[in-house]
């Protein structure tokens, strides 16, 4: 244990034992940082231009969105957005028909209003706001944009409203080519703005005892003959697969299902949490490197060695570049910012 922590030493801090040098300025260790960092803002860069392909962005986006809006209400001792199929189906139909018809307004050009959608889509609503955004990939981007507006910020965090809808499609028809996001809140005639609805938890158990109690109390000699016939059944099901030699266990490796779920997983992880991930560990590497260069000037002031301090700030500086250059910065400077409405 101790002779691990002396090469630990030596690896960060001058001594005599290293002839002042520590290695991890004078080796190749920051050099093998750079380049995994490197590696990981080319992953953010392909992930930022493959992910809006897939068929998984708009789902990943449209749960950000909600999940987002709905911390903003939380903080403010609101309750949380209801997501409403009908808002849902309203917001494509304006998202589709912005597409088809080019343009992006609250207003079509033949004059239809964004509640004439809530109502197609047979939604009774008594009050109802709606959001738009275009020209992103980043949901949290967008959901900065519309709380820095204070018109966009008042719809998401109004008491007035229950319920939500989100539709996010890809716009290749138009000059925009980009996506646009339609997000309409409402709260319907039939739900009061003071409405809280409590149901007792103790009715809800009795009536669920009740159910267990009239499903175990059912005729049990009828299963048991259905059991037998099961197994003769099994039985020649058997005899049959041996016959033509061909067995079947019923037992798979993986299945598309999971395969699909793996992959929305990991679209959700690479386009949510990736990059904060990456802009963490460079902030814990710029302070732990910012702590050698420290150690390396003051704890021998008379042993100085300048290329090591120079080596030292020039990966100082390299690693501030890879912080300011995150996944919103890089999103700016291909895309520019996002268009809201």
């Amino acid at each position: 244990m101790i002779k691990r922590l002396n090469k630990l030493k030596s690896f960060i801090l001058p001594l005599a034992e290293n002839n002042y040098r520590p290695l991890i300025l004078d080796g190749r260790f920051l050099t093998y940082i750079a380049l995994i960092l490197i590696f990981a803002k080319f992953i953010t860069i392909f992930s930022l231009f493959y992910l809006p392909t897939t068929p998984f962005f708009s789902d990943i986006a449209t749960g950000a969105l909600i999940r987002m809006a709905n911390d903003e209400r939380v903080v403010l001792g609101l309750n949380p957005l209801r997501v409403n199929d009908k808002l849902n189906e309203a917001a494509l139909m304006k998202a589709k028909d912005m597409v088809d018809n080019d343009y992006f307004s609250h207003w079509s050009p033949q004059g239809k209003s964004p509640w004439h959608w809530i109502e197609l889509a047979g939604y009774d609503y008594q009050y109802a706001g709606e959001n738009l955004a275009a020209g992103f990939f980043d949901a949290d981007e967008v959901h900065r944009a519309w709380i820095n507006s204070s018109s966009h910020r008042e719809n998401i965090v109004s008491p007035n409203y229950k319920e939500i809808g989100i539709a996010v499609i890809n716009d290749t028809e138009s000059s925009r080519n980009n996506f646009i996001i339609v997000q309409m809140f409402a709260t319907s005639r039939e739900t009061r703005i003071d409405e809280v609805v409590i149901e007792d938890p103790v009715e809800m158990i009795e009536e669920e005892v009740i159910i267990e109690e009239e499903v175990i109390e059912g005729d049990l000699t009828e299963p048991e003959t259905e059991v037998a016939e099961e197994d003769e059944e099994d039985e020649e099901d058997e005899e049959e697969r041996a016959v033509l030699g061909y067995y079947d266990t019923n037992v798979y490796i993986i299945s598309p299902g999971t395969i699909e779920k793996a992959s929305f997983s990991l679209f959700q992880f690479l386009l949510l949490e990736y990059d904060d991930l990456i802009q963490k560990t460079i902030t814990i590497i710029l302070l732990f490197l910012g702590f050698v260069l420290v150690a390396n000037v003051f704890v021998r002031f008379d042993v100085q060695h300048p290329d090591l301090i120079f080596r030292g700030l020039a990966f100082l500086a390299l690693f501030l570049l890879f912080e300011n250059l995150d996944q919103s910065t890089i999103i700016s400077i291909v895309m520019g910012t996002p268009i809201i409405g």
